[in-house]
């Protein structure tokens, strides 16, 4: 069973590997915008925190503006939760050396690795004893699909290494935000 996952994970591998984007069609003049300019505009919508718990649910307006940087080839990435708070003013750069890998710098000393596969962002970092898993995918209608799965940071329990299976480690859902944002007109 184990040989047959690795197996699996090999073949994904080597898919992914071999698939050059840019030549998957024949007019590129045709293609759709890529990745960061397909995303660049003002993007608003509706966030709702959900706990497991079947408590009510929290919700809060949200924007994320998504412009490009001047001399660079990253974009800045602000989230407004329209609170206190105020706006989350973060910057996304690519990784030069590593195509579809980007770095969201928080411009505070820290810094979030990210992963573009398709339409879709994503990233994982742990913030005290919380993890959190993040996803933005882009939808065709005008759209981002915005989440933040929230997670124990340490395993909550552990299965025992039994009949050559490996020991898993579990980690149950805390909560989850979700946002559908649609693309905001330009003025």
């Amino acid at each position: 069973m184990r040989f047959l996952g690795l197996v699996f994970v090999t073949i994904g591998l080597l898919v992914t590997g071999c698939v050059d984007p840019k030549t998957s069609s024949t007019d590129a003049a045709n293609e759709a915008p890529t990745f960061p300019a397909a995303w660049l505009g003002t993007w608003s919508g509706t966030a709702t925190v959900t706990l497991p718990d079947g408590k009510q649910p929290f919700k809060t307006e949200m924007t994320l503006t998504i412009e490009p940087l001047p001399d660079s080839d990253g974009v800045s990435w602000a989230i407004d939760y329209h609170q206190e708070a105020g706006v989350r003013a973060y910057e996304l750069l690519p990784e030069q050396a590593q195509p579809g890998r980007y770095q969201l710098d928080e411009k505070n000393g820290i810094v979030i690795p990210n992963a573009l596969v398709g339409d879709t962002l994503y990233s994982s970092f742990t913030v005290g004893k919380a993890q959190l898993i993040t996803r933005t995918r882009r939808m065709a209608n005008e759209t981002l699909l915005f989440e933040i799965m929230t997670f124990p940071a340490a395993d909550s329990a552990t299965t025992s290494n039994q009949n050559g299976v490996p020991a898993v480690g579990t980690r149950a859902l805390k909560s989850i935000q979700r946002a559908t944002l649609r693309r905001t007109p330009e003025n």
